[in-house]
Parts: C-alpha cells; sequence; structure tokens
C-alpha cells in the first residue's frame, strides 16, 4: 500500500516526498504532546516529551522553542516582552492550532504543486473535488478526523471557487 502511494507522488521529487512524510509525521507527534499543569491549571511542562523530541527534530526546531511556542504567549509592549503561560486548554487549542496551520501550508503546497503539473501541458485542468455531505461534527473529534475535516473543506472552497465564482 505504502508503494502505491508513492509510486502515485511520482510528480514529486524523493526529496519532497520525504519531505511532505516527514512534516506529516511531525504534525501527528505534535498532535500526541500532552501538558503538565499545575494546581492552577497553568502548564508547567510536557507529558509525551518523546512526541515533543520527535516533531522538534523532524522540523529543525529545538524542543525548547516549540514547548514554549505551544505553552506560553508572548506580547511586546512599550518594548517590554511579556510571557503569559497557558492554561492547559489553551495549550491544547494552541498545540492543534500550530498542527492545523502546518497541516494546511502542506495540503496547499501539495494542491498547488499537482495543478502546475496538470497546467503544464497548457490544458485548462485542475484538481477539484466536491464533498456533498459537509462538515462532520462530532462530540470529540480525533486529530485525523481534523485533517480531513480541513482537506474537505478546502476542496470545498477551491471547487466553489473555480466552478461556481469563475462561470
Amino acid at each position: 500500500l505504502f508503494r502505491e502511494l508513492k509510486d502515485a507522488m511520482g510528480s514529486f521529487t524523493p526529496q519532497q516526498q520525504e519531505w511532505i512524510f516527514t512534516l506529516i509525521s511531525a504534525v501527528m507527534h505534535v498532535g500526541n504532546v500532552e501538558f503538565e499543569v499545575d494546581e492552577s491549571d497553568t502548564v508547567t511542562d510536557v507529558k509525551a516529551s518523546a512526541h515533543l523530541e520527535a516533531a522538534s527534530r523532524m522540523i529543525g526546531l529545538p524542543a525548547d522553542r516549540l514547548q514554549t511556542s505551544m505553552s506560553e504567549r508572548s506580547n511586546l509592549i512599550r518594548g517590554e516582552r511579556m510571557v503569559t503561560p497557558l492554561t492547559r486548554q489553551q495549550a491544547l487549542s494552541s498545540r492543534d492550532a500550530l498542527a492545523k496551520a502546518c497541516y494546511g501550508r502542506l495540503f496547499n503546497w501539495i494542491v498547488e504543486r499537482i495543478n502546475r503539473n496538470i497546467c503544464s501541458y497548457n490544458l485548462p485542468l485542475f484538481v477539484g473535488v466536491l464533498d456533498i455531505f459537509g462538515f462532520e461534527n462530532f462530540e470529540e473529534n480525533s486529530f485525523e478526523q481534523l485533517c480531513i475535516n480541513y482537506c474537505n473543506e478546502q476542496l470545498q472552497s477551491y471547487f466553489n471557487e473555480y466552478i461556481f465564482k469563475l462561470e
């Protein structure tokens, strides 16, 4: 199955394929990071440090900076940097936003790359998929469901733009 996936990615160089798989792996590791909190629900550390280490290694960012980006908010006020630790829920939201942003940029890059390859033949073609069933809303969405929903919404948006707006 993996070989079939790699064969289907023939328009990507081996280095690009490796980069895609590495970034997806990093996103999955980021999604597994959990936070330790003190009695006031303020984040003090990460529970799943192996996932944090793996993700930071894959994206080339020191683990402490990655942890800080998910567990603290920093503002520059009148030349002075104010750092505020996040609550567990805020840190989880920050973690999920980071994962979604990385996945979203990767998805957009892949679609752009595919469309550029299709258009290189001077044919008016593009990738477009319509998900007529809409956005699933479960009591609790897993990261995989988030990725599926995000992908579906992006495809729906592209479809609407190219089919309805440009016609």
